[in-house]
C-alpha cells in the first residue's frame, strides 16, 4: 500500500488509529494535503497536517511537511511509530520538514542555539537515518509557518559520513563544555549523546 492508501485506510498502534480523514490536491499535480486525526475509544481529535510532494524527477526530490501538530503528539506513545511511517517514505537525498513549536523541550533547546542533533526531536530523525539537520527558525517571505528541523537523508555512504562527522564533532563540544550542568534541558540532552555510540 502507498503512503497515500495506507494513510486513508488509517495505521493502527495499540488502541490507537492514525487516519487521513481528508485528503486534497495542493498547489502542484505532484502535491498532495492531508488533515490526519487520531481516533481512540471511538473519540476523534485533531492530530496533525501533512504537505506531500511526490517529486519531480529529474528536478526535484520528493519532501514531507509535517504541521499545525497538537501538543498531544509530542512524546507521545505514538510518536515514535509514526515518526518512524513517514521516514520510511523517505528515501536518500529526500526530506522531511517538521514544525516543532508544540514540542516545547525541542522549542527551548534550540531556541538556546544548542545542536539540532541532540534536541528531542532532532534525535529521534538522527535515529532515523536522517544526518543533514537543520533549525529552520527563520523562515523566508512569512509563507512557511512557524519554525521547523529539516531533516534530509544524505544521498550516499560518503555524504553520510561528512554528516555524521560533523555530528560528532558538535555534540562533542557541547559535551565537554556542559557535562556538569544542572539545567534539565541540556541533562536530557546529555542523556541522549550517551546513547549515541550505536548510531555514530
Amino acid at each position: 500500500m502507498n503512503f497515500k492508501d495506507s494513510l486513508s485506510h488509517g495505521l493502527t498502534y495499540k488502541n490507537y488509529i492514525i487516519k487521513a480523514e481528508r485528503i486534497y490536491k495542493g498547489r502542484f499535480k505532484e502535491e498532495f494535503n492531508f488533515d490526519v486525526y487520531l481516533i481512540e475509544n471511538s473519540k476523534r481529535s485533531f492530530l496533525l497536517s501533512i504537505k506531500y510532494f511526490e517529486g519531480r524527477k529529474p528536478y526535484y526530490r520528493k519532501w514531507i511537511e509535517v504541521f499545525n501538530i497538537s501538543e498531544k503528539f509530542f512524546d507521545s506513545e505514538y510518536e515514535d511509530f509514526f515518526l518512524k511511517f513517514i521516514s520510511n517514505e523517505i528515501g536518500e537525498g529526500e526530506r522531511i520538514l517538521i514544525e516543532y513549536i508544540n514540542d516545547y523541550e525541542t522549542y527551548y533547546f534550540l531556541f538556546k542555539g544548542y545542536p539540532v542533533s541532540i534536541s528531542r526531536l532532532g534525535f529521534k530523525f538522527l535515529k532515523l537515518s536522517f544526518t543533514f539537520l537543520k533549525d529552520f527558525y527563520v523562515p523566508e517571505g512569512h509563507w512557511e509557518g512557524s519554525p521547523k528541523i529539516i531533516a534530509e537523508k544524505a544521498i550516499d555512504e560518503k555524504q553520510k559520513k561528512i554528516a555524521l562527522d560533523e555530528i560528532k564533532r558538535e555534540i562533542e563540544e557541547f559535551y565537554f563544555r556542559y557535562k556538569d550542568s544542572e539545567n534539565k534541558l541540556i541533562k536530557n540532552a546529555i542523556l541522549r549523546i550517551k546513547q549515541l555510540k550505536e548510531y555514530l
